[in-house]
Formats: structure tokens, sequence, C-alpha cells
């Protein structure tokens, strides 16, 4: 991204921006930009998720960190500056790294069915076909309440932006857990970044790929999505 470009993204991260200009933003990145993006807001969010939790730098840490700010008080003032901005990121990273990264856990899990049920943007299966037909998806959704080893129902759908793209989301409550599938059209920037950035589990149907995220497996789920008829 271009230097002059910085504000936005620090805007855009500080979630500052309007619902027109993040699309704005989004549409004109990289695929390196929109990466390096994903990892920056996955960081932001564990940083402020876990330090409302109270969560604390470690002692040596800390002390270490003081250690340098006074050994550098001599500096010039912008470069005293600079090292002080440098040794607070490298607390909050190693917060982070010390306490809760988990490298497996994706952006796009969900993590209550509460939480899906208030997504969804459509909730019958009748309208999550249409929604479907309307995004130019050449799927469509079975019903899922048919018997099987695991107790299904469907929540609804909805629409995420993902790398400046809509994603429709096929929402689910499996045995008492959220499930969500993502219907991604295969070679777009959104499978891309999805593919790289999560763990989800995925299956192929036609032109599209779907990933599923879930702390329950559920790939059953997949054989009620299939190509129009």
């Amino acid at each position: 991204m271009k230097n002059n470009d910085d504000r936005m993204w620090s805007a855009y991260l500080d979630t500052e921006l309007s619902v027109t200009e993040v699309e704005s933003l989004e549409k004109h990145l990289s695929e390196e930009d929109l990466e390096h993006l994903e990892r920056e807001k996955h960081l932001d969010s564990k940083i402020s998720e876990h330090l409302k939790k109270g969560v604390k730098c470690p002692e040596a840490l800390w002390n270490s960190v003081c250690q340098q700010i006074e050994s550098e008080k001599k500096l010039p003032e912008k470069k005293h500056l600079k090292l002080f901005y440098v040794l607070v990121s490298a607390v909050a990273a190693a917060i982070v790294f010390a306490f809760i990264w988990q490298p497996q856990q994706s952006d796009y899990m969900p993590l209550s069915v509460i939480e899906l049920e208030q997504s969804s943007k459509v909730t019958e299966l009748a309208a999550v076909n249409e929604l479907l037909s309307a995004k130019g998806i050449s799927l469509e959704l079975g019903d899922v309440a048919q018997p099987g080893h695991h107790t299904k129902r469907l929540l609804g759908a909805g629409v995420e932006l993902v790398a400046g793209e809509e994603v429709v989301t096929l929402l689910f409550e499996c045995c008492g857990k959220p499930v969500k599938i993502l219907v991604l059209p295969k070679n777009s920037k959104a499978q891309r970044i999805v593919a790289k950035s999560s763990s989800g589990v995925v299956a192929s149907v036609n032109n599209y790929q779907l990933a599923l995220f879930s702390k329950h497996s559920t790939p059953e789920l997949f054989k009620f999505i299939k190509p129009l008829s």
C-alpha cells in the first residue's frame, strides 16, 4: 500500500470508515495488502478482546522494556518517540503470543448460535435459495432437517464482505453448535484469502468452494448443497 494510504489503513482497522469508504478501500487493495490486512485485523481483535479481560504484560518483559527506555533517554526526540512506539508494539505482540495466539483459529469461526441468528439476512429455506440466485450463485440448498446422525437446523443465510467481495454465508445449528459455510467462487480473491487465512473444512461443488467453519465436525452438511437442477 502507498504511504499516503497509511492514514486510511489505520482508520479502517479502527472501524472509523463508513460502509462506502470500506468497500472503496477493499476494492483497490492488492491480494498482498488484503492478506496483510486480514492478519492485522485478527491481531487487533485478539489484543482488544484479551486486554479487556485484564491480561497483563509478563513482568520480565515489562522490566526489560523499561530498562531499554531508560538507556535510550539521550537519543534525539524523534528517535526516542519512534523507539517508544516500537517498544509498545513489542509489548502488545508479546502479550498476544504469550497468552492468546492460536494459529489455527479463524476469523470466520462462529462463536455462538445467537451470533449467527443475529447475522442472518433471511431465515426460510426458500428465501435462502432466492438469495443464492440473486447473488448469481448456481447452487441450491436442500432441507437439512432430514433425520441423520446429527441434529441439524437451518438458521438462515447472510452476506459478508471478504477481500472486497460479497460472500454468501449459509448458517446452521448442528447438535446445539453454530456452523457457518462460506460459498466462495473458485479463483476469486475471497476464495484465495479464506484458503490462506483459515482452517475450515472445504468441499467443491461445480465452480464453487464451500468452506465450513465450526468447532463441531459436520461435513455431512455439504451433501445438502447441490448444483441447480
